[in-house]
């Protein structure tokens, strides 16, 4: 995948030609439960949506964004505006309305791309039907743009707090497919599926830009929600899905469910977005194996993995290794480089980082060949792997020592029966103490906080075990990408408790 294209830098000039090049044309590119477009109806789909913008006046450049179901629609739409040079905005089908209508007004688009149902409120809107059902010439070139051009804008999780809009360019989105993609390894003949939405880098490069590029198939699930691990375990078996992606603690769910033994036949999954803890790791290497675990490190503002632990020589406890085209470095207080092994502040410096903005309008802020300080706790191995600790603002600190949440929630999962567990630092009659709060797989088990805690300080110490333990049915999450929302755990830690 290292080709370049020659006088466009178009995602969809590339698409084209390898889609003729390798005679990809009848091959099946989406799937969406009893639908199925070929590549050849793929690209007829994004031309005749890209001469209908056009039609309606809107020029490169013009913002758009697109609330529609994870489906063959929705894709065709945000292929169908890079087409026409224009910028595709996912938004977040799984938001609630207000929050939708919030992430619509940052954006500021001169339409939104909408379904069928109510939109009051939203503004300007343009229905896909109308786009996708004219009758448009299918035969119209994509639009010549340049590799600065902006084609793509992605909302952040809202991990750091408010979500931004991070822009990426056309040049991004060929070079993280030659950088992250080749080091991923999507195969011709894999089938793709990912419960990280298109609305997420993740989600959108792991669906749409890896496996078109290399002939895969990607099931779509046509939902405005989120998956359940029995939806997972259906399209799997529907599908004979080979390629699986999706956040730590979504896998940890479907390998918690009493139908785990079903992922073996997937032939690789991929994981990021979250610390990949030990306990998980090992669960996912034991399903499998050595060479059907891929763990990946990056952000929005990336646009998608800096730092990946590839399948065919995974290195098992850390993160991973960063890709080619990237550096890194981790800093300590003072912005010092730290020794081999010291953990201080992860930071990278690559071709695609773009800062988030709070407008549409806002000029999106490069740091092209400028070290960026991801916010993450990291180490540097000596062997040159790279251990991502936690977020900084998430590590707490009890009598001097620092207090890596991650670690101590790897154990509490590890001491078994437990879901998921979130640890920090809080008050306690006025005292700074240690806490856990965790979910159990079956709500009826019985399991006591000292028999845990005595696991744990057997693992890790007495310094680093929680002082107080608590059970609860439900931990709260980001309503984006399905993240613990951890500042909101921390802050209304005793209302979870109380409600329990």
């Amino acid at each position: 995948m290292n080709r370049q294209l020659h006088n466009n830098s178009n995602y969809l000039s590339l698409l084209t030609d390898l889609t003729h090049e390798h005679n990809r044309e009848n091959s099946t590119a989406l799937v969406e439960n009893g639908s199925s477009v070929t590549y050849a109806e793929l690209l007829q789909r994004t031309a005749r949506i890209s001469n209908s913008l056009r039609c309606l006046g809107l020029v490169r450049g013009t913002r758009v964004t697109i609330l529609l179901p994870e489906g063959i629609d929705s894709v065709s739409i945000i292929l169908g505006a890079l087409h026409a040079g224009i910028v595709a905005i996912p938004i977040n089908p799984w938001l609630g309305e207000q929050a939708v209508l919030q992430a619509i007004s940052m954006a500021d688009p001169a339409f939104t791309v909408v379904g069928n149902g109510d939109h009051k409120g939203i503004g300007k809107v343009l229905h896909a039907k109308d786009l996708l059902c004219g009758d448009r010439t299918t035969e119209n070139e994509p639009e010549s743009v340049s590799p600065d051009d902006i084609a793509i804008g992605l909302f952040t999780s809202g991990t750091t707090g408010v979500s931004k809009i991070c822009y990426h360019t056309y040049d991004d989105i060929l070079t993280i497919n030659r950088c992250v993609g080749d080091e991923i390894g999507i195969r011709p003949t894999d089938v793709c599926m990912s419960a990280s939405g298109l609305h997420f880098s993740y989600g959108l490069f792991n669906l749409i830009f890896f496996p078109l590029m290399r002939g895969a198939i990607t099931v779509l699930t046509g939902l405005s929600r989120r998956m359940t691990a029995d939806e997972v375990f259906d399209y799997i078996s529907a599908h004979n899905v080979t390629f699986f992606s999706a956040i730590p603690s979504f896998f940890l769910r479907l390998i918690n469910s009493p139908r785990a033994e079903e992922l073996r036949v997937l032939r690789v999954v991929a994981t990021g977005g979250e610390v990949l803890g030990k306990t998980l790791e090992n669960r996912l290497r034991d399903t499998f194996g050595s060479e059907g675990l891929i763990n990946i490190f990056g952000s929005t503002e990336i646009g998608h993995a800096v730092v990946v632990n590839r399948a065919s020589d995974y290195a098992p406890g850390v993160t991973g290794r960063v890709v080619p085209g990237y550096d890194l470095r981790v800093v300590d207080s003072s912005g010092r480089p730290c020794r081999s092994g010291v953990a201080g502040e992860l930071e990278v410096k690559g071709p695609s980082i773009t800062m988030g903005v709070n407008n549409g309008n806002d000029r999106p802020r490069r740091k092209v060949n400028e070290w960026y300080a991801m916010g993450d706790a990291a180490r540097i191995n000596k062997d040159g792997t790279v251990s991502v600790l936690g977020r900084l603002e998430d590590i707490e600190i009890i009598d001097g020592l620092q207090i890596y949440p991650a670690e101590i929630e790897s154990e509490i999962l590890a001491s078994g029966g437990i879901s998921e567990a979130a640890v920090f630092v809080a008050p306690v009659d006025d005292v700074p103490s240690l806490i856990g709060i965790l979910t159990l797989i079956d709500e009826d088990m019985c399991l006591s906080s000292a028999s845990i805690r005595e696991f744990i300080a057997s693992r890790l110490g007495s310094k680093r075990t929680p002082d107080f333990i608590y059970t609860v049915s439900e931990l709260p999450h980001l309503s984006g990408g399905g993240k613990l929302a951890r500042k909101t755990i921390r802050q209304n830690w005793q209302k979870l408790i109380e409600a329990r």
